[in-house]
């Protein structure tokens, strides 16, 4: 479990120290309003997403840490449904933007969609406890884009509505990479099939769980936002970002060991 907790502490260090990578050429590029707009949206996708993929990645890793086979039917099954759903709710938000004049709709939710599907494939590399690779995948997505981000700086390409392109794009072009590459191999006839209505139910029962999570984070900058503006927003991300380091840790522990209760109760019974 040790090596667990320092692969997923190290990948979720480097994911969520994306924030602190990025801050330096985002500060330096962006207006202080265009940067609080970033850490909005940043924000808004992470709410959105369990809700267009109907929380799926939470039933992947509970099925999956019960029986890793069990996870990837849920996986496979999913996949074409969630991507079918991205596609119809990005086309209505492009729609909705237009007529209504709601900045950023669409990036929103084409943001939330592929946060969906990178959800879904971490999840089923904890099932298999493809550590290596969840760490892999982590890193290409996240120092990836912060070389995308530096280059648009050196040919002076850089806005608010480049860097939200860019990062669209070079989370379409990971998740794909590492979907068509062979990093999971089981034989087909070993995979257990579940019944999908009690995980949906399960995972559907989960979603006011992880949105009020980002919530408490987003509420802030929305009150922030509509009442004082968005150079205020600005101010308050670059403040929140920088104490988003302490989470670090704990954040490491919640990853690993939930699934570790499960897979070992007996275990943990007797250390209780």
């Amino acid at each position: 479990m040790k090596k667990e907790f320092i692969l997923y502490s190290l990948a979720i260090g480097i994911n969520r120290g994306a924030t602190l990578l990025y801050l330096p050429f985002l500060t330096y590029s962006l207006s202080l309003a265009d940067y609080g707009l970033y850490s909005y949206i940043q924000v808004l996708f992470q709410v959105l997403f369990p809700i267009l993929c109907f929380n799926i990645p939470s039933g992947i890793a509970r099925e999956g840490a019960d029986s890793p086979t069990k996870g990837l039917f849920l996986y496979q099954k999913a996949i074409p449904y969630v991507i079918v759903i991205i596609a119809v709710s990005s086309f209505l938000a492009f729609f909705v933007e237009k007529i209504f004049s709601i900045e950023w709709l669409l990036v929103i939710f084409l943001l939330a969609g592929v946060e969906a599907l990178h959800n879904m494939q971490l999840s089923i590399y904890r099932a298999f406890d493809k550590h290596i690779i969840y760490l892999t995948f982590v890193a290409v997505k996240t120092i990836g884009l912060g070389l995308i981000i530096s280059v648009l700086i050196n040919y002076g390409h850089m806005s608010l509505m480049a860097v939200l392109i860019s990062q669209v794009s070079w989370y379409v072009v990971v998740f794909a990479i590492f979907r068509i590459s062979k990093t999971i191999k089981v034989n087909a006839g070993t995979i257990e099939r579940l019944d999908f209505k009690p995980v949906i139910i399960f995972s559907l029962l989960l979603i006011p769980h992880i949105i009020s999570q980002w919530a408490m984070s987003a509420v802030n900058r929305i009150f922030v936002k509509n009442i004082v503006g968005n150079e205020a927003m600005g101010l308050y991300s670059i403040s929140y970002s920088l104490a988003m380091a302490i989470l670090l840790i704990n954040s490491g522990i919640a990853i690993v060991l939930p699934q570790n209760f499960i897979r070992n109760p007996e275990y943990w019974l007797k250390t209780n």
